[in-house]
């Protein structure tokens, strides 16, 4: 009996035993990877978290699609309204192309720079001290540089304070209330500036359209001018400065390259 019984445990003993010694060897084998999942590489890891932190981490959120070039087209109707005292403002329109390049340059924020090149007429009336003329100013052409800081006001959707200064080149037509009329004798050229602020809404990846309101400044010195007094042309130094103030609409469609 005890024979039997000590061959007994002899064989638990050695079972235990193996058991054991495999199980060792095991987690020997899969502490060195032998059967583990593979383990990427540190290039491969560093490649996943920048690509998880440009999705996430707002100071290096990518804006692809919103930096390049724009072309932009602007139709304005506002108010002349001359500086002197006394004046009346009259009807003023404007019509106008503005290629461009906007840059983003944070989430929220974006800079622009473009040239807007631009045709239009003013009217207005002078007062009596000023000459009482019903002035008309065609204005034959203007180019103004332009800068322009934008913030995001939603999706699809951003703002932009923008500032210009060009020349300008147009004619002087005044008519009195005596049937005289007073003109320029040519080609006149002036200095404009502007201030304005513009929403632009982006439909698709390639266009947009803007609304948008400024206050606009043109000033042209008439001398010398040609006088008509009764059928009878003169050439004559007169003391007339075309100075305005136009507040308007901006309104135009606005294409992304």
């Amino acid at each position: 009996m005890r024979c039997q019984g000590s061959q007994g445990y002899l064989k638990n003993a050695a079972r235990i035993a193996i058991s054991t010694f495999f199980f060792a060897v095991a987690a020997t084998l899969s502490g060195n990877g032998a059967f583990a999942a593979p383990v990427p590489k540190d290039a491969d890891i560093q490649e996943y978290r920048d690509s998880v932190s440009s999705k996430y981490d707002p100071d290096v959120v990518s804006h692809e699609g919103d930096s390049g070039m724009t072309l932009s087209f602007g139709l304005g109707l506002g108010q002349a309204r001359p500086t002197q005292s006394g004046g009346t403002g009259g009807i003023a329109f404007q019509a106008g192309i503005e290629p461009g390049y906007t840059s983003q340059t944070g989430r929220f924020s974006r800079i622009e720079a473009s040239a807007e090149f631009f045709f239009g007429r003013a009217g207005y009336t002078l007062s009596p001290d000023d000459g009482d003329e019903k002035v008309s100013l065609p204005i034959k052409f203007g180019m103004l540089a332009k800068f322009g800081l934008g913030s995001a006001g939603g999706n699809g959707a951003y703002s932009t304070w923008k500032f210009g200064l060009g020349p300008v080149f147009a004619s002087y037509s005044g008519e009195q209330n005596n049937g005289d009329t007073i003109a320029s004798t040519g080609t006149l050229v002036g200095l404009a500036g502007m201030v304005g602020y513009t929403w632009t809404f982006d439909f698709t990846k390639h266009f947009a359209f803007n609304v948008g309101a400024e206050l606009r400044h043109i000033e042209f010195d008439v001398s010398p001018a040609e006088r008509t007094e009764s059928g009878t042309k003169t050439t004559v130094k007169v003391n007339r400065v075309a100075s305005i103030n136009i507040p308007q609409l901006i309104i135009g469609p606005r294409i992304k390259f």
